[in-house]
C-alpha cells in the first residue's frame, strides 16, 4: 500500500496524527493572509483592470464554484476507504496553482492584461477547486484519525495557531504589499504562499490513517440518496437554507473593496491596511470564540453572524465617506467571517455522523446555490446601478436567515 493505513485507531496514532494536523494548521495559518480572498487578491485583480463583472466571477469561483464541485467530490470519493492520496493531491494541486499565480504576474508585461487575467483565473479556478477537493478528504479524515477526546485539544490549539499565524503573516503581506511595487508584490506573496503551503502538506506524509468503509455507488446513485437525507434530517434543510440567506454574506467583502475604490485611490498602503483591519476582526472573533465559545451553541453563534453583517452592510452605507472611518467595516466584516465559519462549519459536524459526513459534505457544496449566483449577478447589474440597491438586496436576503436560525436544535459547544 502507498500509505500506513489501519483498521483501528490506537492511541499512540491519534497523538501522532494529532500533532500532524497541527502542523498542517501552523503553516497554512501562515499562508491564509498571503492569499486573502476577500480583499489582497481583489485589489489586485482591480490593478490589473479587471471589471466589476469579472470581480463577481472571482468570487463565485473561490466562493459557490468551489463548494458546488464538492457535491461530485463527495460522488467520488465516497468509494475510497482511503483518503489521504486524494487529500495530497488536492493540496499539492493548490501549490501548483499558487507557483502559477506567482509566474503570471511576472510575465504580466508581456502577456498583456487581457492574457494576463485569463490565465489568473484559470488558476483561481484550480486553486479553489482543488481546495474543494482536498476539503472532502481533510473532513473525512479528521473524523477518524483524532480520537473524540482529543478533537477539543486540537480544535482549542488550532484557534490559538490561527490567530498567531494571522497576524504574523498579515504584517509579512502587509510589508509586502507597501515596499515592493506592483506586479513583484504579487510573484513574491504567491511565491511564499506555496513555499508555505507545501511545507504544511508535509504533516500529512506522516499521517496514519484508518481504513475507512468504502461504499461501492456511482455517481447517480449518490446524487439520487440526496434528496432523502434531505427528508429525513429537518436540521439539514436549515442548514442548507441558511448557507442561501446568510452566507451570501461572505461573497460580500471582495465589493466592499471595489466600493472602496470608488470614493479613494486603492494604493499598495490602502490594500495593506484593508488587509490588517479585516484580519483584525477575524483575530477578534476568533480570540472571543476561544475564550467563550462554550457558553453557546451554534445556532446562537449563527444570530451574532447575522448581527454583525447587518452592523457591516450598514457601515459600509454610512462611512463611506472616510478612507479611515470605512476600515471599520472591514473589522466588522472580518468578524463575520470568522463567526459564521465556525458556526456553519461546526454545525455540519453535529448535524452528520461519520457514516454519512462524505455525503453532507457533499449535500452542502451542492446546496449553496445563492452564494455561487448572487456575486456573479452583482458584478454584471453594478455598471447600471449604484452600490445601495444592491444593499438593501442583500440585507432583505440575509435578514431572512434569522426565521431558520431560529429552528436549528444544537447542543452547547462543549
Amino acid at each position: 500500500m502507498p500509505f500506513e493505513v489501519e483498521m483501528e485507531l490506537s492511541e499512540q496514532n491519534s497523538r501522532n496524527n494529532l500533532i500532524a494536523f497541527l502542523w498542517h494548521a501552523v503553516f497554512l495559518a501562515l499562508t491564509v493572509s498571503l492569499v486573502e480572498v476577500n480583499t489582497v487578491v481583489p485589489a489586485l485583480l482591480l490593478k490589473l483592470g479587471a471589471s466589476s463583472f469579472l470581480l463577481g466571477l472571482f468570487t463565485t469561483i473561490t466562493l459557490g464554484g468551489a463548494s458546488f464541485a464538492q457535491l461530485f467530490f463527495a460522488g467520488v470519493l465516497l468509494n475510497r476507504p482511503r483518503k489521504k492520496g486524494a487529500l495530497l493531491l488536492g493540496i499539492n494541486l493548490r501549490v501548483g496553482a499558487l507557483f502559477g499565480l506567482a509566474l503570471t504576474f511576472a510575465w504580466s508585461d508581456r502577456l498583456g492584461s487581457t492574457t494576463t487575467l485569463v490565465i489568473l483565473f484559470l488558476l483561481i479556478a484550480l486553486f479553489s477547486l482543488s481546495g474543494a477537493f482536498a476539503n472532502i478528504s481533510f473532513t473525512d479524515l479528521l473524523g477518524k484519525s483524532i480520537r473524540k477526546e482529543r478533537r477539543k485539544t486540537f480544535f482549542t490549539a488550532k484557534q490559538i495557531i490561527n490567530s498567531a499565524g494571522l497576524l504574523v503573516s498579515t504584517l509579512v503581506a502587509r510589508t509586502i504589499l507597501k515596499s515592493v511595487d506592483f506586479p513583484g508584490n504579487s510573484v513574491v506573496l504567491f511565491s511564499l504562499a506555496g513555499i508555505l503551503l507545501l511545507v504544511a502538506s508535509l504533516g500529512f506524509w506522516r499521517l496514519r490513517e484508518v481504513e475507512g468503509e468504502g461504499r461501492r455507488r456511482s455517481f447517480f446513485s449518490f446524487v439520487r440518496q440526496i434528496p432523502g437525507e434531505i427528508r429525513r434530517n429537518p436540521n439539514l434543510k436549515r442548514y442548507l437554507g441558511i448557507m442561501n440567506t446568510l452566507g451570501v454574506g461572505m461573497g460580500v467583502p471582495p465589493f466592499l473593496v471595489l466600493y472602496a475604490r470608488e470614493h479613494f485611490q486603492l494604493t499598495a498602503e490602502v490594500v495593506g491596511n484593508i488587509l490588517f483591519f479585516i484580519t483584525f476582526g477575524l483575530l477578534v472573533a476568533g480570540l472571543f470564540l476561544f475564550k467563550f465559545a462554550a457558553r453557546f451553541n451554534y445556532r446562537e453563534l449563527l444570530f451574532a453572524a447575522l448581527g454583525l453583517q447587518l452592523a457591516t452592510l450598514l457601515g459600509a452605507v454610512l462611512l463611506h465617506g472616510s478612507a479611515t472611518a470605512s476600515l471599520f467595516v472591514f473589522t466588522l466584516a472580518g468578524m463575520f467571517l470568522a463567526t459564521y465559519r465556525m458556526a456553519i462549519g461546526g454545525l455540519l459536524l453535529e448535524i452528520s455522523t461519520m457514516e454519512n459526513r462524505t455525503v453532507y459534505a457533499g449535500i452542502a457544496g451542492a446546496g449553496s446555490i445563492l452564494p455561487l449566483i448572487a456575486p456573479l449577478a452583482a458584478g454584471a447589474v453594478l455598471p447600471f446601478v449604484s452600490f445601495l440597491p444592491l444593499l438593501v438586496v442583500v440585507v432583505v436576503v440575509v435578514t431572512a436567515s434569522g426565521f431558520l436560525i431560529r429552528g436549528i436544535e444544537c447542543r452547547p459547544l462543549k
